[in-house]
């Protein structure tokens, strides 16, 4: 059991990753989401499908080989520096100061997937995604800390699908919910 644990534990990229360079043992990126949710994530198939970003980072490389088109809004000029070292050509970088009035610019139902993992209010960003009346699928990073948000949804026929694992840099068991 003790070897199987830390089998598992490597191949989530625990030991070898840092807040910059998120990877697997195989040194394959990975998305800073909890490991149930990326391994059920690679099992479907995404490659002509958009995703709209609400806050990049490690996901935003990692998204790129699975997506067909990526739109990722960032405040952080630090994170838009670092993605942009290893951007590929289907990723839109859009920095902004607030993710919210970009937002409520965008047609959200251009897009397939909303993955909401920005580090403003999170409720505000899901209230907007209500009033364009969204019809696409949900990614919400840290559902287990923003409840109200995940609430919002689920008042609107959402329904939760909530994946519950560890993450490659932390020693805490998070939620990562669909």
């Amino acid at each position: 059991i003790d070897k199987f644990i830390l089998n598992y534990i490597n191949f989530s990229g625990f030991y070898i990753s840092n807040k910059i360079n998120i990877t697997n043992f195989n040194n394959k990126r990975l998305a800073l989401l909890t490991n149930t949710f990326i391994f059920w994530f690679e099992t479907q198939n995404w490659k002509n499908l958009e995703l709209l970003e609400l806050g990049a980072g490690n996901s935003t490389l990692y998204f790129s080989k699975y997506f067909k088109e990526i739109t990722s809004f960032e405040i952080s000029e630090k994170w838009i520096s670092e993605i942009e070292k290893d951007m590929p050509k289907n990723i839109t970088l859009i920095s902004t100061k607030k993710i919210i009035d970009k937002v409520k610019k965008e047609d959200l139902n251009i897009f397939d997937v909303i993955l909401i993992d920005a580090s403003e209010n999170r409720a505000n960003l899901v209230n907007e995604i209500i009033k364009q009346n969204y019809q696409g699928i949900i990614f919400f990073d840290n559902s287990d800390i923003y409840r109200n948000s995940i609430k919002l949804l689920t008042k609107e026929n959402f329904i939760e699908i909530p994946f519950f694992g560890i993450k490659p840099i932390e020693n805490y068991i998070s939620c990562t919910s669909l």
